[in-house]
């Protein structure tokens, strides 16, 4: 859960990524208003929410041929 503006709390809405591991290591994100959260799916613990920049850095690393 997160906290809205007013300390209030709220429910995310969590999407996994389409490229898990066969044994369940996935990634999930919430997107709300300007900020991205991602999460382990297998922990509660969610990373600091990145803003837009932050997450388009993010997917460009990832998009980087291995």
């Amino acid at each position: 859960m997160a906290a809205d503006g007013q300390g209030r709390k709220q429910t995310r809405t969590w999407r996994r990524s389409s490229l898990c591991s066969p044994v369940g290591n996935c990634v999930d994100i919430s997107r709300a208003h300007a900020d991205t959260v991602i999460r382990d799916s297998k922990s509660a613990t969610e990373l600091p929410p990145l803003a837009e920049p932050q997450w388009r850095a993010f997917m460009d690393f990832c998009r980087l041929p291995s």
